[in-house]
C-alpha cells in the first residue's frame, strides 16, 4: 500500500516592539517556553532533550494533550532565522498515523522592534489526510496564539524594564 501524503503551508506575521535579539532569545530558549506560553488544547510543554545551548541538531519533545512531537532544530542564523522539524508517528488500529511539521521563523528589524514571520508546513499521512482541513484550522489558531503570546510577553517585559 502506498503511503500518500498531503502538504499545506501556512504563513503568519506579527510586529513586536522588541529588538530581534530579544525575540531570538525567547524563541531559542526551549527550556523557558512554559514561562510565556500557557498550555492550550494542542500544547502543554516543550522539553529540550540535549544539554547546553540550542544549536542545529538540538532535540526536543513538544507535548500536547493528545499527541507528542519529537523534533529538532534544523537551522540557526542568530537574530534572523531559526527552523524546527517535528514529527509524530503512531498506529491507530491497523492504520498508520503521521504528521510532520516544519516551523521557520524569520526576524526582520523594524525601527526599534521586530517583524516576525512564522511559516509552518504541515505534511499529513495515513488517516490524518482526510482530517487536514480540521487540523489546519486548529493549527492556524495555535500559531496565531503563539505569536500573540510572544508579543504580549516581550512587550510586557520591555515595558516593565523601562519603568524600573
Amino acid at each position: 500500500m502506498e503511503n500518500h501524503t498531503d502538504m499545506a503551508t501556512m504563513q503568519f506575521g506579527i510586529d513586536i516592539a522588541s529588538p530581534p535579539k530579544a525575540v531570538w532569545d525567547l524563541i531559542t530558549n526551549l527550556r523557558q517556553y512554559d514561562m510565556w506560553l500557557p498550555p492550550s488544547r494542542t500544547f502543554n510543554t516543550v522539553v529540550q532533550l540535549n544539554s547546553g545551548p540550542v544549536k542545529v541538531g538540538t532535540a526536543y519533545m513538544d507535548g500536547g494533550p493528545s499527541l507528542t512531537f519529537h523534533g529538532e532544530v534544523t537551522q540557526l542564523e542568530p537574530y534572523t532565522r531559526i527552523a524546527f522539524y517535528q514529527a509524530t508517528r503512531s498506529k491507530l488500529w491497523a492504520f498508520d498515523v503521521g504528521m510532520d511539521i516544519e516551523i521557520r521563523y524569520v526576524l526582520q528589524p523594524r525601527g526599534t522592534g521586530t517583524h516576525v514571520e512564522r511559516t509552518l508546513t504541515l505534511d499529513t499521512s495515513g488517516i490524518f489526510m482526510p482530517l487536514q482541513q480540521q487540523l489546519r484550522s486548529v493549527i492556524r489558531q495555535e500559531n496565531e496564539r503563539i505569536l500573540a503570546r510572544m508579543k504580549a510577553h516581550l512587550e510586557e517585559s520591555s515595558l516593565a524594564s523601562r519603568t524600573v
